[in-house]
């Protein structure tokens, strides 16, 4: 009995050792291909362990959304201020600047009955200077009191959303606007106007017509071509740069120099040529006559330089038109007449003596007339009040 209890023990204890040889051999060997995902997972990464490295070219930020452009009020030229020439001289207290309301002005003048009226007819609005903002263009209907109705064109520039009156153009008496539109930063019109053998009260003429905006100017596209050369030849005498001036004068027609606003035949011409050496000419030229005296002009051109040229500073004028007469005085303006199918810039400076009640102004006008494809200088006029 001793003896079989002996050899289950011998055998129990054999097998205990095999066992712990077993797993002693199985910690030491390595894990298994087969083993789970369990086991062999890797720690879990943060985003900024995973991410890209970052490269050279930053990532672009996102663009700004587009706000829209400055525009002007609908009713922007209903109520706005406008400066002009007529009410200027209906209403010289007023310095020609008016506001409307509600499209509409009037005033009765100082010490009458009668009135001056202003009426907006339309608009039109569009880009007249090309910086991608919407302008606008008005007619202003003005009745000085008389059967007159005077009808103006008005532009106004959008600056930042304010609206700006920057020039005005008489289009005529009771002349009856049909259209106006603005087109690739032109203005088109349609209208009645007074033909060669109409009564003003009675248009039956029908024109189109096309501006532009050049400068704070309503100009035609033949006088946007003059301007410029109108700008050179100011300057030109503004530095007494006779050379400058020769070179827009035409080869064969010459300049003529009027000291009133009434030009004559007798007029002294110059050519070309002649122009660079005139002022160290000691010559006394007769240049027409004086107003009121009506004695004989007779100096030196430098001397009529400085007295009917250059006797203001017209280079930096407050007033410069094209085509329409601003310094107002007795004497006839026959520019047109004379030059016919001219371009006629006038340089204008207003009365500065208040005693003299503004009487002393002076204006400079050049005159250009179109030879052989181009525009040349052929004259220039000075002006001033005359008795």
């Amino acid at each position: 009995m001793y003896k079989n209890i002996s050899k289950y023990v011998l055998i129990l204890t054999g097998l205990i050792v095999l066992i712990g040889i077993t797993s002693s051999c199985a910690a030491r060997e390595p894990a298994s291909s087969t083993t789970t995902a369990a086991i062999i997972q890797p720690p879990t990464q943060t985003a900024a362990e995973i991410a890209p490295p970052p490269t050279s070219t930053p990532t672009p930020m996102p663009a700004p959304s587009p706000t829209s452009a400055p525009f002007l009020d609908p009713a922007a030229l209903q109520n706005m201020t406008y400066l002009l020439e007529i009410i200027a001289q209906a209403l010289p207290d007023s310095d020609g600047r008016v506001t409307l309301k509600d499209g509409a002005f009037e005033q009765l003048y100082p010490g009458a009955a009668e009135r001056i009226s202003i009426k907006q007819i339309k608009e039109a609005r569009g880009d007249l200077n090309g910086d991608g903002l919407e302008d606008a263009v008005t007619l202003l209907a003005i009745s000085t009191g008389g059967s007159g109705i005077f009808m103006h064109l008005a532009a106004v520039v959008n600056e930042g959303g304010v609206p700006r009156h920057a020039a005005t153009l008489l289009l005529g008496d009771r002349v009856d606007v049909k259209s106006l539109a603005i087109k690739d930063e032109k203005i088109q019109l349609k209208m009645i106007t007074q033909g060669p053998e109409d009564p003003m009260c009675c248009p039956t003429l029908e024109v189109s017509e096309e501006y532009q905006l050049l400068k704070d100017q309503l100009v035609t596209p033949e006088q946007g071509e003059v301007l410029p050369l109108a700008e050179s030849a100011i300057r030109a005498l503004e530095a007494r740069d006779m050379d400058a001036l020769a070179e827009l004068v035409h080869s064969s027609a010459g300049l003529r120099f009027s000291p009133y606003s009434f030009v004559l035949p007798e007029h002294q011409v110059f050519s070309r040529e002649q122009l660079p050496g005139l002022l160290a000419d000691p010559t006394l030229y007769t240049w027409g006559n004086y107003d009121g005296s009506g004695e004989p002009i007779e100096m030196s051109f430098a001397d009529y330089f400085d007295r009917f040229v250059y006797s203001k500073d017209f280079a930096d004028a407050e007033q410069v038109s094209v085509d329409q007469r601003l310094g107002l005085g007795n004497t006839i303006d026959n520019s047109h007449e004379f030059y016919p199918e001219a371009v006629v810039v006038e340089y204008h400076v207003p009365g500065e003596n208040p005693d003299y009640g503004g009487m002393d102004w002076q204006s400079l006008r050049l005159v250009f007339q179109q030879q052989e494809g181009a525009w040349y200088l052929v004259g220039v006029i000075h002006d001033e009040w005359t008795t």
